[in-house]
């Protein structure tokens, strides 16, 4: 008999169905969180060398919001700039900026007032994309290879539920059929 305390809390049939859809998920989602989080860090490390061009800031907007207590800002500062004759917007203010800390909102609006022309670096394979402060920030670096650990985790959780499975059914301790020719209770004379 299995001691209790030694129980697999991921033997029963509603966790090991929990690890398999969790793994699932995460299989499945795995190419996009890689695809976006690559992205990012490209963009982060080629931007220094992109092209430049003069740009005008014509609105700023913060959205504040709340994440686990604490006060997220979210900046888009909006600004215009012309490729090759053909005029652009953007509000990305750098590669991986989503949010600024309430203590740094102040200085980045001021560092960008309606009206300002900055210079605005634009990637040249596609000018839609553009920073105001090129460079690679540290965030964008383990958003680009944490995701990578999706496809891992994804497998070891599905490997974890068939075995899981697989101790469930005894394999541990072998089960033995009752005699057919035996009966409990009968008498014989």
């Amino acid at each position: 008999m299995t001691d209790p305390k030694k129980a697999d809390p991921f033997n029963t049939p509603v966790a090991r169905m929990g690890l398999r859809i969790l793994g699932v998920v995460l299989l499945l989602l795995s190419p996009i969180a890689i695809y976006f989080g690559t992205q990012r860090y490209l963009e982060g490390r080629d931007s220094p060398n992109w092209p430049r061009v003069p740009g005008e800031v014509y609105d700023q907007k913060v959205y504040e919001s709340n994440y686990r207590g604490r006060a997220v800002n979210h900046v888009y500062i909006k600004y215009r700039y012309n490729v090759n004759g053909r005029r652009y917007e953007g509000e990305r203010v750098a590669p991986d900026m989503d949010s600024v800390a309430t203590e740094d909102l102040a200085p980045l609006l001021a560092k960008y007032p309606v009206g300002s022309r900055p210079e605005v670096a634009y990637a040249p394979s596609n000018p839609e994309t553009a920073f105001l402060e090129p460079g690679q920030p540290r965030s964008a670096i383990w958003r680009a290879f944490l995701p990578w650990l999706f496809p891992v985790v994804g497998i070891a959780l599905l490997i974890k539920s068939r075995r899981s499975r697989s101790s469930a059914t005894g394999a541990a301790e072998p089960v033995v059929a009752p005699d057919p020719r035996r009966q409990i209770g009968s008498r014989e004379s």
